[in-house]
């Protein structure tokens, strides 16, 4: 379901969202959806990390510079480019696995397991009277 704003305001009349102009598109969620789903994806250790491709990030690096698998090759001759930066994927994707399972861990440690409503209001309730959303409120409001 998209968001109805209202056109004076630019508020969506369910969700509370402040568009910036008219017209806006956007699924409407309301604050209780959007901690509800917050809180399942953490109960559920969901966290995933992209993993991080360290031979990838350096040969861009170098080729970026001119430094490329092939000029290497014309001057000083097979210097085994893949396999060092196969070798270094590998290590960047270990170190991103263990960053995540540590992660999830620490998660399953202090959240709830399953997530009850009153975790659900909760997090509402600290999103609704957070200063930062207040102020930005208050400056649509006000025409900033």
């Amino acid at each position: 379901m998209l968001c109805h704003f209202d056109n004076e305001t630019l508020r969506c009349t369910r969700c509370g969202f402040i568009a910036k102009s008219l017209p806006h598109y956007r699924n409407c969620q309301t604050i209780e959806e959007m901690a509800r789903a917050h809180l399942d994806a953490w109960a559920h250790g969901r966290i995933k990390i992209p993993p991080a491709r360290l031979g990838s990030w350096i040969a861009s690096g170098l080729s970026t510079i001119g430094v490329t698998e092939e000029r290497v090759k014309k001057l000083i001759g097979d210097c085994g480019c893949a396999a060092r930066k196969n070798k270094l994927d590998a290590i960047g994707e270990g170190i991103t696995t263990a960053i995540q399972t540590a992660t999830n861990r620490a998660l399953d440690a202090v959240l709830p397991h399953p997530v009850t409503e009153a975790d659900v209001a909760a997090l509402a309730q600290s999103i609704a009277n957070s200063p930062i959303l207040n102020q930005g409120l208050r400056d649509k409001a006000a025409g900033r």
